[in-house]
């Protein structure tokens, strides 16, 4: 019974998470230009583009972090400017976020 609680709990916390990875979105490219920024990590909390995606799965991206957003419990709070730190590139075929 102590397993099926867990199982269940565990499932939840996933099921209700806020958080956006590179992981969950192609990455394939030939040229830098194929890869863009993403802000990754929690939806909810302030943060800048760090993580590089295909140019392709943008719209997915958007998307996701839009009905993911849905999901915070309290509305975002001024965040401080982004400092563009780091950049889109292609390497060996994999876009990679790379400090400028």
């Amino acid at each position: 019974m102590k397993r099926l609680l867990l199982a269940a709990s565990l499932a939840l916390a996933s099921a209700c998470s806020t958080t956006i990875s590179t992981a969950d979105y192609n990455r394939s490219c030939a040229a830098d230009a194929d890869c863009v920024l993403i802000s990754t990590g929690d939806v909810c909390a302030c943060g800048c583009a760090q993580g590089a995606i295909a140019k392709s799965d943008l719209a997915k991206a958007q998307s996701d972090r839009e009905s993911l957003s849905k999901g915070c419990r309290m509305g975002k709070s001024m965040c401080a400017p982004c400092v563009d730190a780091v950049m889109a590139v292609c390497v060996n075929s994999r876009c990679e976020a790379t400090p400028r």
